[in-house]
């Protein structure tokens, strides 16, 4: 999170997986936040309901009342809670592949070194901090803070207006605060084949370069 050109919070993420699948690489993305749910509730895709929650259903008889889901109609839905799938924090923005920061009930796989582990969407350690900054910026932080409203357990939408920026970026290059660089794992394969060593070392350059344009354009006002 930058403010004034300054990054003064950052936090550890769970992406979509390296394989394609419905629902699997996070895309990239330059747009605005639209709004914050507290207490979320979560309507899994058809393929996630017939692919991993009714294999786990089978196994475990008192799954889907466990977890806190109810019928509508054709759809299964977590209520909303700890326990549920998001967390208990969304922020959002307008996008085809209903793509969005979130919370998790499955905090250790922030543990992991390679957390590119879900269907699209990013999972952020900390989202309820991100979301408080994020609406203080937006001058719509609600009064008591957030906690009191997590405790509810009731769906709340705060709207942001789209006055912050996001931007999903495909970032391979790790610049420390210290100025020293490195470059992370090809996890979703874009970068083609690696060539001589004279072609890696423009590959690198041109990566570094990118990263610090996209940089000035997350900071700018």
């Amino acid at each position: 999170l930058y403010v004034d050109g300054r990054r003064v919070a950052a936090y550890r993420s769970v992406v979509g997986f390296s394989y394609q699948e419905p629902g699997g690489r996070t895309p990239e993305s330059d747009t605005a936040i639209s709004y914050v749910d507290l207490n979320p509730t979560w309507t899994p895709s058809p393929y996630v309901v017939s692919h991993e929650l009714e294999r786990k259903a089978r196994a475990d008889r008192g799954y889907w009342r466990d977890n806190h889901f109810v019928r509508q109609g054709a759809r299964w839905v977590q209520e909303p809670g700890p326990w549920n799938t998001l967390g208990q924090v969304v922020v959002a923005w307008p996008n085809e592949e209903n793509i969005y920061l979130h919370g998790t009930n499955e905090p250790h796989y922030f543990e992991y070194l390679d957390r590119a582990l879900s269907h699209g969407c990013v999972r952020v350690e900390g989202i309820e901090d991100l979301a408080a900054r994020l609406l203080a910026l937006a001058g719509r932080a609600p009064e008591g803070g957030l906690e009191p409203l997590l405790r509810d357990v009731v769906e709340r939408r705060i709207d942001l207006r789209g006055e912050i920026p996001i931007q999903v970026i495909y970032d391979r290059v790790a610049v420390t605060d210290a100025g020293a660089t490195g470059l992370r794992p090809d996890i979703y394969g874009m970068v083609p084949g690696d060539g001589d060593p004279e072609q890696r070392l423009g590959a690198l350059l041109a990566a570094l370069s990118d990263a610090r344009r996209a940089r000035r354009l997350a900071t700018a006002d």
